[in-house]
């Protein structure tokens, strides 16, 4: 088993192990750098493997290296572990059993279809070139985990050269893989404002320094942003959190809001902050209050690397799998900052048939198994690709 129909026939072998796998991790799902128990899983599997194992990279990361029997590059291969703070509303036997958290974005599958390419890898660990490192990353939802790896090390010692990530894309028909170059997903900026005045009766106003008239006003404020920004520059801002009060006659001391910054061009991203700054500025000081504005995480757009997207190509054709270009998209993916460590591509796995219309980061969210050797096969010819 070099790869390719091989390949994809030792995968489709695996398709009882892999779903096993990703039932597991979903009845048992961990948000962000709580992914505890994944990553023992992961790490109890990869050594069964006889692959090189570190835990505790960026506290649940772990970091899988498979030398090859033949002359190569170094390959990274990237799955995501953690889950949504959300409730999973499925009526399954796998259903979450963690309240208020769930796999909502296919976490699950990423891991048990990167766990696949490790086990099709190993066993073909002769005919593997080069060295391949398996990135089973924390905290992708809070675009937090990637940095940490990158930070703790796993592209150097050796250093990498190229690497693949998977994600699942209920738009995309099932079993299919989609990519392209370019700028495939958005930059992300989490923003929080604070207003602070001073809290006072709600029948005697004039005796306080209101707060929420401030923040609707910088609420207003920010709907306006699209306005500073080139028509054919692609950038959201959403408040989605605003917080304020605590009785229906109490002046609050304080209100809060917070939300993200999609862009594609950095230069849109700074435009539209400085912006910001100064429509928080201006209504602190119109309503006499103190305001704050803290950008906090953040990750730039992903731009797929042309060579690599081809490689994706290549990889699914070579194990019998159908492609399809994939458009841009507003969502956001800290795998950007692999792609900017060393030419990287993220690529889509369908999972859209009749009977499983579910949409991502919704609690009825899940897929048909049958899809997770597909995504094991794709990401282990990958490897072979270059």
């Amino acid at each position: 088993m070099a790869g390719g129909k091989a390949l994809m026939k030792a995968a489709r072998a695996l398709e009882e192990t892999l779903r096993d796998i990703r039932r597991d991790l979903h009845q048992h799902p961990e948000v962000a750098f709580q992914e505890k128990r994944t990553s023992a899983k992961v790490a109890e599997i990869l050594r069964g493997l006889g692959i090189e194992t570190t835990t505790n990279v960026n506290r649940t990361g772990v970091l899988g290296v498979l030398k090859g029997g033949r002359p190569g590059h170094v390959v990274g291969l990237r799955g995501d572990m953690d889950a949504l703070p959300m409730q999973e509303t499925n009526d399954v036997p796998y259903r979450s059993v963690n309240p208020g958290v769930c796999h909502a974005c296919g976490h699950d599958a990423h891991t048990a279809m990167l766990l696949g390419a490790a086990m099709l890898l190993a066993r073909a660990r002769d005919q593997v070139p080069g060295t391949v490192k398996f990135f089973f990353q924390p905290a992708e939802e809070s675009i937090s985990g990637a940095e940490g790896m990158i930070a703790a090390g796993v592209m150097e010692r050796p250093k990498v050269e190229r690497v693949y990530g998977i994600h699942l894309r209920p738009e995309v028909p099932f079993g299919h893989i989609a990519t392209a170059a370019g700028a495939m997903m958005a930059g992300a900026n989490h923003f929080v404002v604070t207003v602070t005045g001073r809290g006072g009766h709600g029948a005697a106003p004039h005796m306080t320094a209101e707060p929420l008239p401030a923040a609707h006003a910088i609420y207003a404020g920010f709907q306006t942003l699209r306005r500073n920004v080139n028509a054919l520059e692609p950038m959201v801002l959403s408040v989605c959190d605003f917080h304020s009060g605590t009785s229906f006659n109490i002046v609050p001391d304080e209100a809060r809001m917070q939300g993200t910054l999609r862009f594609m061009n950095p230069e849109v991203k700074e435009t539209v902050r400085q912006r910001m700054r100064e429509i928080v500025k201006g209504a602190a000081a119109a309503f006499k209050v103190k305001a704050k504005l803290e950008f906090r995480m953040s990750c730039p757009a992903l731009i797929n690397d042309e060579a690599a997207s081809r490689a994706v190509e290549a990889a699914a054709r070579a194990v019998g799998v159908p492609v399809e270009k994939l458009a841009p998209v507003m969502t956001s993916e800290d795998f950007s900052l692999f792609a900017q460590a060393a030419p990287s591509a993220l690529f889509r796995l369908g999972t859209r048939k009749p009977g499983w219309e579910r949409t991502l980061h919704n609690g009825t969210f899940d897929f048909d198994d049958s899809a997770l050797p597909v995504g094991a096969a794709v990401l282990a010819q990958c490897v072979f690709e270059w």
